[in-house]
């Protein structure tokens, strides 16, 4: 089974399409052979998967998952996507849809990400929005992490939205780090050249390699050579 860490937030729209398309870019653009990938989406219209082809100009080798209301989700479609993560070519990002404690199966036992990760055994790394309460929303988010014992990599806020006092943010991070013991991977400032909606790369891969460290995440994936 290949090598992979899924990429969740506390709230939708925190920046895990663009965390997981810098990443999978940055780490192809050295022919390190690593995929972002989200088959299990809760709409057809979403747009990460184009933004994912756009930054790191590879194609989509497995079939989506779409489910029109998260609350039809169930076993089968559980299945579907133990199936399709497992058959991956290549070490993944792979982007968790809504948020952490979002129902990935709501027949019971209702199952998330947590359960994800450990069916799959992959890690998490969890971003948040730097711009809308981030200690309340990663601490809450950490806090269901630890309690259903899932493998935190660590956790990286990203800024949405321009942020004049920075050293706050910092200092925010700081206590989160200590005061749960999860690492921050980084902190990503804003970029108005960006937009996954509007499918602008802008310099995503760039911010990435600049302020996330790296180091954990490829020794995690173990990516592949390719030619």
């Amino acid at each position: 089974m290949p090598k992979g860490i899924i990429v969740t937030s506390p709230i939708p729209r925190s920046g895990k399409t663009f965390l997981c398309a810098g990443l999978a870019g940055s780490m192809l653009s050295t022919s390190l052979g690593v995929e972002a990938v989200k088959p299990y989406t809760f709409s057809a219209d979403n747009k990460d998967q184009d933004y994912y082809v756009h930054v790191t100009k590879r194609q989509p080798y497995y079939d989506n998952i779409y489910i029109n209301d998260w609350s039809f989700s169930n076993k089968g479609h559980w299945g579907q996507l133990i199936r399709a993560c497992k058959n991956m070519a290549y070490p993944v990002l792979l982007e968790s849809p809504g948020s952490t404690p979002a129902p990935l199966s709501f027949e019971t036992p209702v199952l998330d990400v947590t359960d994800l990760s450990k069916a799959l055994e992959w890690p998490v790394i969890l971003v948040s929005s730097a711009a809308l309460m981030p200690y309340e929303f990663t601490t809450q988010a950490i806090a269901l992490l630890k309690l259903k014992e899932t493998n935190i990599l660590g956790f990286v806020l990203t800024c949405s939205e321009k942020i004049d006092d920075i050293k706050h943010i910092e200092d925010i991070s700081t206590k989160i780090a200590l005061n749960y013991g999860v690492s921050c991977l980084g902190i990503i400032p804003f970029s108005p050249s960006i937009s996954v909606e509007n499918l602008k790369q802008g310099n995503n891969i760039k911010l990435v390699e600049n302020y996330v460290d790296l180091h954990p995440i490829q020794t995690e994936l173990n990516p592949v050579l390719i030619m």
